[in-house]
């Protein structure tokens, strides 16, 4: 979640207490992403990966949610989404200190030895996880949306507003000229010109691309089943009814490649724009 968040909001009068509702939702952010991303050594999720016992141990809701969403979905996609792919990341190198030095020595053996969503249980009442402790946790392919849900809920008593997180989208109502949120998808072979543009009301809108955080030949998004990075579409954009589904679907989709992405889209009754390494765009549900 190393993204920033900008906030549009349009409504009439109460300029003041806008300002501080703004400032209170960034705050939002700041907690959540200091409970959620792995790139920090004090963050409650790199606390719970730290565990070296496999016992249950307490989280907050904004830990346990994300979490439990993410394991329904990697059972839905039969591993295609697996929060357990931390492992894989830090041996490609995208780790807290974002060496982008692939290790393959380690690589190989997580191929072959590696726990995957499985490993993990849930209880309520309080939240706790349990999982063993060479298991990591990584929730970065579905942060920014649950984000963008929470701070849309915190924001909902107005009409019209437009929340963006490096990449994801979420809007409500219409914008300033009363029309519904117009929002381009960047060609990812050109900085500046667009392969695609949607018109959104009441929605979310995520992109997933491996092109901006990548070493000399792998990116950071993982296979969690084979541990290789996907290579045929350089990018995905999902159009959904909540952040956390746009997110996490285009992640999926990803991983999953044109024809089965192309498919789990059309399950699921979502729109979607694909762009393939070959500069074709494919389009789901348009």
């Amino acid at each position: 979640m190393d993204s920033e968040v900008k906030i549009k909001i349009f409504t009439h009068g109460f300029g003041e207490y806008i300002e501080n509702r703004m400032h209170e939702a960034f705050l939002l952010w700041k907690e959540i992403e200091n409970r959620l991303t792995r790139f920090s050594p004090d963050s409650e999720l790199s606390l719970l990966n730290k565990k070296s016992r496999s016992t249950f141990v307490k989280v907050s809701p904004l830990l346990f949610y994300p979490l439990e969403y993410a394991l329904t979905l990697a059972v839905k996609t039969k591993g295609a989404f697996d929060p357990t792919v931390a492992c894989f990341l830090d041996a490609y190198g995208y780790d807290q200190k974002l060496s982008f030095r692939k290790d393959e020595n380690m690589l190989r053996i997580l191929k072959n030895r590696r726990k995957d969503y499985t490993d993990i249980s849930l209880k309520k009442d309080p939240f706790e996880v349990k999982k063993s402790p060479l298991t990591k946790i990584d929730l970065g392919g579905i942060a920014k949306g649950y984000s963008l849900d929470l701070i849309g809920k915190f924001l909902d008593c107005y009409d019209n507003f437009c929340l963006e997180a490096g990449g994801d989208i979420l809007v409500k109502g219409l914008n300033q000229e009363g029309k519904p949120w117009k929002i381009g998808v960047e060609n990812p072979f050109k900085t500046g010109e667009y392969v695609g543009v949607f018109h959104l009301y009441n929605q979310a809108m995520a992109t997933s691309s491996g092109l901006k955080r990548k070493g000399k030949d792998w990116h950071h998004i993982i296979d969690p089943v084979s541990g290789d990075c996907p290579t045929e579409i350089v990018s995905a954009t999902v159009i959904a009814d909540k952040g956390i589904t746009a997110d996490s679907y285009a992640t999926t989709v990803m991983v999953l490649g044109k024809e089965k992405g192309t498919a789990f889209l059309q399950a699921e009754n979502l729109k979607g724009l694909l762009v393939l390494q070959n500069g074709e765009t494919v389009k789901v549900g348009m």
